[in-house]
């Protein structure tokens, strides 16, 4: 049997990573996960065996690698589990890879004004930029669209667990994070995640971690997509 390897960066503070492991987690794959300290003198050292441009995370599978957090999605869901990645019908496959495309390109404010950084505590509703706001009223509007899509409101967006679900974890993790107020079902998706057993586990690891990175430098590590 292939080892499978799943290299991540701090669970503080990588959502990138998240995303695969939440995935491989879901539909319980077996892997072997390996931590790379994130912005360190030694990690582009590290990392730089791989061909992933110095980011996390990286699939390897004997002498194949994998980079990109969708580019492994998509490989592990073929391989491993018969293309259940993605809903069966051909229409909702266009929805949700549409969705999953935007996740992957856009959003660049949220990323910048509320950054992935599970070591600050107590947050309050920030101050937000008008674009910042706009993107979380899209995302808002993207979870209320799936509504209809599952048999009830605590389904996955598609009903049952998707890429799309492993793409969107870390958004909603920021916003439970720094208190964004949504409603309807966008509120009940939320909570659903936020409740999820491998996110608890996610970031009671995340909580039990020692190393620490300052908000400027992990919010320009953000911006390089790790």
């Amino acid at each position: 049997m292939k080892e499978i390897i799943l290299i991540i960066g701090n669970k503080s503070y990588s959502p990138w990573s998240l995303r695969v492991w939440f995935f491989m987690k879901q539909f319980n794959l077996n892997f072997v996960e390996r931590k790379v300290q994130l912005c360190t003198k030694s990690t582009n050292n590290i990392l730089s065996e791989y061909n992933s441009d110095y980011k996390v995370p990286i699939l390897k599978v004997d002498g194949l690698v994998v980079w990109d957090s969708l580019a492994i999605l998509e490989y592990l869901s073929e391989w491993q589990i018969n293309g259940s990645g993605w809903p069966t019908s051909v229409s909702m496959r266009a929805i949700a890879r549409s969705m999953v495309a935007e996740m992957h390109s856009s959003f660049t404010n949220i990323r910048g004004e509320l950054p992935f950084n599970l070591k600050v505590k107590n947050v309050q509703f920030p101050v937000l930029s008008d674009e910042t706001l706009h993107e979380i009223e899209r995302i808002s509007l993207l979870w209320n669209m799936c509504e209809s899509y599952g048999s009830n409101s605590h389904d996955w967006l598609f009903g049952k667990f998707s890429i799309v679900d492993a793409m969107y974890a870390p958004i909603a993790i920021r916003f439970s994070l720094y208190k964004i107020p949504i409603h309807g079902y966008a509120k009940c998706y939320l909570e659903k995640v936020m409740e999820s057993t491998f996110i608890q586990e996610w970031i009671e690891y995340a909580n039990s971690e020692k190393e620490y990175i300052s908000e400027e430098i992990i919010m320009q590590a953000h911006k390089q997509g790790l």
